[in-house]
Order: C-alpha cells, then sequence, then structure tokens
C-alpha cells in the first residue's frame, strides 16, 4: 500500500515537472511563428501610385478647338482675288485673230490683332497686252480688315471688307504715235470665301467676291482729267495662302 501511494505521488510530480518545462519554453519562443507582412497591392488603373495623389493622366488624345487659324498674334500670307497667267485668242467674224496676254497677282499680308479678327493690306497688279493694240497694266493698293470663324477643325469662314486705290496706264500706238492714257480708281470690295485646312499652316478657298468703283477718273496725256467707267463686279474667286 505505501508502495502504491509513493508511485502514484513520483507520477504526479512527473506530470508537474513536464508541464511546467513546456510552459517556460512556450514563452521563450514567442507564442510560436509570426505570419509574414502582406505585400503592398500595385495601384489600380495600371499606374503607380504616388503617396498623397493619384496616377498621371495624358492629354494627348484630348478633343482639340475648332481649327488653330485665327488665333491672335498669327500672321497669314494669301493671294486673294487674282493670280493667274491668261493667254487669250479673240477672233473676229472677218480678219485675222486678236491675241493678248493678262497677269494677274495679288498677294495680301493679315495679322490677327485678336482671336478671329484680322488687320491687313493687299496690293494687287495687273496687266493686259493686246498684239498690234494697246498695253494696259494696273497697280493697287490698300487696307482691309475681317474675321475669321472657324466651323470644325479643318473648316472656316473669314469674310474680309477692303478698300483700295488704283491706278492704271494705257499705251496705244496711233499713226506711229504712242499716246497713253492714265487712269486712278477709289474700289470697295468684299471676299467671303470658305477655307480648308488640309495641314497646318496652309489653307486653300473658294467664295463669292464683289467690289466696286466708287471714284473713277481718265487722263489722256496732254490733254484734261475726267470722269471715266465705274466698274461694278460680281463673280467667284479662289484663294490660296499660310500662316505662322
Amino acid at each position: 500500500m505505501i508502495r502504491r501511494i509513493s508511485s502514484l505521488a513520483l507520477g504526479i510530480a512527473f506530470v508537474f515537472t513536464a508541464a511546467s518545462a513546456f510552459a517556460e519554453e512556450a514563452a521563450e519562443g514567442g507564442g510560436g511563428e509570426e505570419k509574414p507582412a502582406e505585400e503592398a497591392k500595385p495601384a489600380e488603373g495600371g499606374g503607380d501610385a504616388k503617396a498623397g495623389g493619384s496616377a498621371a493622366v495624358s492629354t494627348d488624345n484630348l478633343p482639340k478647338g475648332k481649327g488653330a487659324f485665327g488665333k491672335s498674334g498669327q500672321i497669314a500670307i494669301s493671294s486673294d482675288f487674282a493670280l493667274g497667267f491668261q493667254s487669250i485668242s479673240s477672233k473676229p467674224k472677218d480678219g485675222d485673230a486678236v491675241k493678248a496676254t493678262r497677269i494677274e497677282f495679288g498677294p495680301a499680308l493679315d495679322y490677327f490683332v485678336i482671336d478671329g479678327v484680322s488687320v491687313g493690306g493687299q496690293i494687287e497688279y495687273s496687266s493686259l497686252s493686246v498684239k498690234d493694240g494697246p498695253t494696259t497694266s494696273n497697280i493697287g493698293i490698300g487696307p482691309r480688315v475681317g474675321y475669321n470663324l472657324g466651323l470644325t477643325d479643318n473648316i472656316s469662314i473669314w469674310p474680309k471688307l477692303g478698300l483700295s486705290y488704283n491706278m492704271g496706264k494705257t499705251e496705244q500706238d496711233v499713226a506711229g504715235t504712242t499716246v497713253k492714257t492714265d487712269t486712278t480708281k477709289m474700289t470697295v470690295g468684299v471676299m467671303v470665301p470658305v477655307l480648308f485646312h488640309p495641314a497646318e499652316h496652309f489653307f486653300i478657298g473658294l467664295g463669292p467676291v464683289f467690289s466696286m468703283d466708287m471714284t473713277s477718273k481718265v487722263k489722256p496725256d496732254g490733254g484734261d482729267e475726267a470722269d471715266g467707267n465705274k466698274d461694278t463686279v460680281i463673280g467667284l474667286d479662289s484663294v490660296v495662302g499660310g500662316w505662322f
């Protein structure tokens, strides 16, 4: 009996000793293995997230305004109303054909003082030479104003109102003597071209034109000045030019 009680006491002591040792080992191990920290997830939207902000957004594909032409500070160079070379042959009912050559050129320069509003000027030159007949030359200069209205990215309308002073000279042989006649005119003109911009800094256009002589004077060589014919022109003309 005493031997059984001693054996039981010895077993209980062994259990308590083992439990105490296991508890000390658990305390020294920090309560088990630590879980690894979760990795940061990349920002959604395909870009790198920045502290305190969002990913950068490209503006390359944003829609543009209605055309780049006509902005403040731009200079446009064009040829309006007249640009060409013509060889003319006129055959009367009786007799030989009459041949003539015509040259026309009208460079213009305009400056946009504010968006859409232009001020500028134009020089016009024309000559008509008839074989065995009179030769006429004309040069004109004057200011003008305009307003460009963008309709789409590639199309705009640019009406212009101008005033020009024209000086002409006609020379003709009469019985071996050259007779000269000078003419002067003051003309007002309007052109309303619709412009197409196929590429940056370049345009072509077509539109109606109207011009009317307000004054006209004729002075033969050695004679007195007199009133001359006043012309009114209605037509359709082209324009080609560029800007920077």
